[in-house]
């Protein structure tokens, strides 16, 4: 398809229907459009974030009323299509801007192919209805006549409503998926459709061409207003918060920590237990922030690691067995960076399954035992150094030890979610090749 959109091209300059400069102002003004377009959507998702109107990107970042917003990015690409039309139309002209627009379609579809398979029709698509809705202007000036007006606006209409035909089924799930991410980019999306809306726009009057762009720019801004006026949570949409009582094993301190989209508790839960406002991270290295408060010491059981076996060497084998005193049935261990732990091997009644890990900031190494059985595993790995190695191990469980009053003071519009409130009990283990095997670790 862009071997024949080159070709039609070519004609198109040997015609003299277009010349090269006007192509090129083509393009150029295409690339201004999507970056201001972009930019200017990142740039209210920016502040709305700042203004906590919604959540940050690293969380959940959905909000109860989106709608404003939605009609904002998609108006975003509209505007900035009328500004650069307004300023490029006499440089590109109706061809400069079409030969540009589908030679874009054809270069993306190829370059989606590769990278985003699945999105890939919607740019082909388009580049073959700007292919085949030229021909009847090719017909024309192979017959050195000027082609019809209706021609030429068939040659801009089809790819412009085949675009949008094929792309909006998708954009509508892409906030879905993403939330507040997917402003941006649907006005990129929608910014490439509104490149083969440049055409039309060359050739309408300068008072269309302002109302075009004063009515995008209107529903910019409401979208935007409305967006920062609206509650970002409500009844029906609530914010996750989830509380959590950790203790210390190592130290016998204990602290209640709370978790929430917005980072931002509200005013009733963060007086209930005076959380620190400054948010931090869950454990040393983890990616998941939360804010902390201090919280009455309780007695209970903590988590257990026992040597199986251990084999010096370059790097030491060895062999533990982890379980969980009082039955949590979910345990994290945590080894340090020093260890250099490249892989995890579990022990099932039948054979050993390598576990998947995940890399803290920092370098450690974070190995998640979801269903951890009542009687415990058994898994073995290979430690870099000789050193005991400090193993971090966290067991958490599905209940909250915490004060009531803590859930209560969440407001109608925030909720638990997924694991809900729990328990962690949290132990250090220090564990060295020349332990005896058997040795509970301490």
């Amino acid at each position: 398809m862009l071997i024949l959109l080159l070709a039609e091209a070519v004609m198109m300059l040997r015609r003299a229907a277009v010349t090269v400069p006007q192509v090129l102002w083509g393009c150029f003004s295409i690339l201004v459009m999507l970056a201001a377009g972009l930019a200017l959507c990142a740039g209210i998702l920016a502040l709305s974030i700042a203004a906590g109107k919604v959540p940050p990107l690293s969380g959940g970042s959905w909000i109860a009323q989106p709608l404003p917003m939605h009609v904002a990015s998609a108006a975003i690409a509209l505007a900035s299509g009328g500004v650069v039309g307004a300023w490029a139309s006499r440089r590109a002209g109706f061809w400069g801007f079409w030969v540009a627009a589908a030679l874009l379609s054809a270069a993306l579809s190829i370059a989606s192919a590769v990278w985003v398979p699945g999105a890939s029709f919607v740019p082909l698509i388009a580049a073959v209805a700007a292919g085949f809705g030229v021909l009847p202007c090719i017909a024309s000036w192979a017959k050195s006549k000027a082609p019809p007006q209706w021609a030429a606006e068939f040659a801009a209409l089809l790819p412009l409503l085949v675009f949008f035909g094929a792309a909006f089924p998708m954009l509508q799930f892409l906030y879905i998926a993403l939330g507040s991410l997917a402003w941006p980019i649907a006005t990129l999306a929608l910014g490439l459709g509104a490149a083969a809306l440049l055409p039309l726009l060359a050739v309408s009057s300068q008072g269309a061409r302002r109302a075009v762009t004063a009515l995008a720019a209107t529903c910019v801004l409401g979208g935007s207003l409305l967006t920062f006026c609206l509650p970002t949570y409500s009844a029906d949409w609530p914010q996750r918060i989830d509380l959590e009582y950790w203790l210390d094993a190592d130290t016998g301190q204990s602290h209640y920590f709370a978790r929430c989209d917005s980072l931002r508790l509200p005013a009733s839960l963060a007086a209930a237990a005076h959380f620190d406002p400054v948010p931090q991270p869950r454990f040393a290295g983890s990616g998941a922030l939360g804010f902390a408060a201090a919280a009455p010491p309780l007695t209970l059981p903590t988590p257990e690691l026992t040597l199986i076996s251990s084999t010096p060497g370059k790097a030491t084998h060895f062999t533990v067995h982890l379980g969980s005193a009082r039955a949590a049935p979910e345990a994290l261990v945590v080894f340090p960076a020093s260890a250099q732990i490249a892989s995890i091997d579990v022990a099932t009644p039948n054979s050993s399954v390598r576990a998947k890990l995940h890399r803290l900031s920092g370098g450690a190494t974070l190995l998640d035992f979801v269903g951890l059985p009542a009687a415990g595993v058994e898994f073995s790995f290979d430690a870099a150094g000789t050193a005991p190695l400090a193993i971090q191990v966290f067991d958490q469980s599905f209940d909250f030890s915490g004060e009531a009053n803590l859930m209560r003071a969440r407001t109608p519009n925030a909720t638990s979610s997924q694991d809900g409130d729990i328990t962690v009990v949290h132990r250090t283990f220090s564990l060295g090749p020349r332990l005896v095997a058997g040795t509970q670790v301490h």
